[in-house]
């Protein structure tokens, strides 16, 4: 279970199905951070939070919290896809307020501009 590539597209597919007691497992092997491949544009985090599956986003935010104090740059609320969108950006495009208060009291950042110059609320 220590293939990374492998323990992140299973981190993906607990973020979009809700299955949050695995993805709580997975986070010693994998980080929501990360980007699940090549071919997806998208982080676990990301995919949390536009599918607004709220279990899943809490225990990735809670580990990520966590793991602020390690001062680890690999592990941001604000981790930017393919076209410069944050977990917020994904959360309110998809019109999931809860997620998005979830994410603005981890800390997201409002003022994170996506490579159009659009910020979150936008």
């Amino acid at each position: 279970m220590s293939d990374v590539p492998d323990n992140l597209q299973l981190l993906a597919r607990c973020a979009m199905e809700g299955r949050h007691e695995e993805a709580a497992a997975l986070l010693q092997f994998a980080s929501p951070c990360a980007f699940t491949s090549p071919a997806t544009p998208w982080t676990a985090l990301h995919l949390a939070a536009g599918y607004d599956q709220l279990r899943v986003l809490r225990v990735f935010l809670r580990f990520i919290c966590n793991a602020a104090g390690q001062d680890d740059a690999r592990l941001s609320v604000d981790v930017r896809d393919h076209r410069g969108c944050t977990p917020l950006h994904r959360a309110a495009r998809a019109g999931r307020v809860t997620a998005a208060r979830m994410l603005l009291s981890a800390g997201a950042r409002l003022d994170v501009v996506d490579r159009d110059g659009k910020l979150p609320v936008v």
